[in-house]
């Protein structure tokens, strides 16, 4: 429980580096195996909310085969109980202004 409450700190960390890492308009696909909000949306959230980056929302075509489980913002949020079955993750597209 310990290790699992740094993540989302981590997580933040290094979405951060990653985003000083692009140029400007440079394209960042943030990626984690877990649909917690804390590790996933939460984390993209804080880099939006210091203006390291914004949502840039993927195609529908992007997401392919897993069209069925773009969130209303445009991000990939998959469940382990839909089908086919799979693990769980999010991801999201993001740009560096």
């Amino acid at each position: 429980p310990d290790a699992i409450a740094r993540f989302p700190d981590i997580q933040g960390r290094l979405l951060a580096a990653a985003a000083e890492m692009v140029k400007p308009g440079g394209r960042v696909i943030y990626c984690v195996c877990t649909p917690l909000m804390r590790e996933g949306e939460a984390v993209v959230a804080a880099a939006i909310d210091q203006n390291l980056l914004s949502r840039s929302p993927s195609a529908r075509s992007m997401a392919a085969p897993f069209e069925h489980s773009m969130t209303g913002q445009g991000d990939v949020l998959t469940l382990p109980i839909q089908p086919p079955l799979h693990d769980a993750f999010f991801i999201a597209h993001l740009t560096r202004p």
